[in-house]
């Protein structure tokens, strides 16, 4: 199968009704000031946040796998420590001026975590809708443009 032809049938998920409003949902957040993000073993965002607002929105995305994430007061607490095994393999990786994949992404904590270690560019690749928009919703805030998400 052809690339072109797996992008085009993986973006239908976007029009499944339990997908879409989610979508629509990150795709309309408010463009909210950012003062600082923190790439360690929580991802910490702060900024003038809707506090309210980003508590909806991370509930709506629930379940969420890779994490944990810290946008302003709201906490998102995920089903995997992911910081355990990613301290554990940082000391071994050097990806300074490297282009990354990161086939399995899920919602990109990984690909958030590796930007401290200034790669050129980090491409991650998940057949997920739901975690990409995950993906759209933490980077909303972190506007990475050292990070391309392959839904495929």
């Amino acid at each position: 199968m052809q690339l072109d032809k797996i992008r085009e049938e993986k973006l239908k998920q976007y029009s499944f009704k339990n997908i879409a409003p989610l979508k629509d949902m990150v795709d309309n957040l408010p463009k909210f000031r950012v003062d600082s993000v923190k790439f360690a073993d929580v991802v910490e965002i702060d900024g003038e946040f809707d506090n309210k607002m980003i508590y909806q929105v991370a509930k709506k995305l629930m379940p969420w796998r890779k994490g944990p994430f810290r946008i302003g007061q709201t906490f998102i607490d995920s089903e995997w420590q992911s910081f355990i095994k990613y301290n554990l393999l940082q000391k071994h990786i050097d990806l300074t001026d490297k282009l990354v994949a990161d086939v399995g992404c899920n919602n990109g904590y990984y690909m958030f975590r590796m930007l401290t270690q200034n790669p050129k560019m980090v491409v991650g690749f998940d057949p997920m809708a739901i975690f990409k928009i995950q993906f759209d919703f933490i980077n909303h805030f972190v506007r990475s443009d050292r990070i391309i998400y392959e839904l495929l």
